[in-house]
């Protein structure tokens, strides 16, 4: 199996001085898990899934599983906060707008509340080794008892990657004749760990201003079946990949 930390921290042009480079500066590239992957009696990895459609639980089983943590943080100011926290503290500091739009308290306490459940049910996912091609911009390999971890720049992904395309001459491949950056981040063997670290600037599609977001992508193969929650702070990653542009 392959273990995951998806972590994301995004800020505002009001955070982009220098004050708010220091702030950044600071903040942690891995994180303890809180969660480990369920197995059942056979050894199987499980997770129970909510089907929509249905409306009705179900479980998912994979012999060999990609186990993936999400983590996202907003800096406000000089404060980093987690998803929950920014939930409660945009509770906070819209509560005065959404009331003048005729929403009570209640109404307010509910939809926050019911977003902070939402972070915490994706939180942590299982996905089988064999389908999953990609998180991100980050494409993940299963080659024997080694795991090749690429990152890959697409079309609309600002400011622009270009570089070695390792793909440029396979015409099945999307990155066929495309010049874009598209290249091998390091390869794991069991036991080993590694970060793929990359930043990228949007537009906010109702206001149409910038903001910006660091991506820290941890990886460790675990070299047995043990796992354990300190994985990804007790030891330095082997491999270290960055891909940071100037983000203006």
């Amino acid at each position: 199996m392959l273990l995951v930390q998806k972590i994301c921290l995004q800020w505002n042009k009001e955070e982009r001085g220098v004050k708010g480079e220091n702030v950044r500066r600071q903040f942690p590239q891995e994180y303890l898990l809180e969660e480990l992957p369920l197995r059942n009696k056979d050894g199987v990895f499980t997770q129970s899934m909510w089907d929509s459609y249905t409306s009705q639980w179900y479980t998912n089983c994979f012999q060999d599983c990609v186990f993936v943590q999400s983590l996202n943080f907003y800096q406000e100011k000089e404060l980093i906060l987690d998803a929950i926290q920014h939930e409660q503290y945009c509770a906070e500091r819209y509560r005065s707008l959404w009331e003048l739009w005729g929403w009570e308290s209640e109404r307010i306490t509910y939809e926050t509340q019911r977003r902070i459940a939402w972070i915490k049910r994706f939180a942590y996912n299982l996905y089988d080794v064999d389908n999953i091609k990609e998180i991100e911009n980050i494409s993940i390999c299963k080659r024997a008892d080694e795991y090749e971890l690429s990152y890959v720049h697409y079309e609309g992904i600002k400011p622009v990657r270009r570089g070695h395309n390792k793909d440029y001459q396979n015409i099945a491949s999307w990155f066929y004749q495309k010049d874009l950056l598209n290249e091998t981040a390091f390869i794991l063997s069991p036991g080993q760990y590694g970060r793929i670290i990359w930043n990228e600037r949007k537009t906010d599609y109702d206001t149409g201003e910038w903001y910006y977001q660091l991506h820290i992508f941890n990886f460790f193969y675990p070299p047995d079946e043990t796992i354990e929650k300190d994985s990804f702070i007790k030891n330095k990653p082997d491999y270290v990949y960055k891909q940071l542009a100037y983000l203006y």
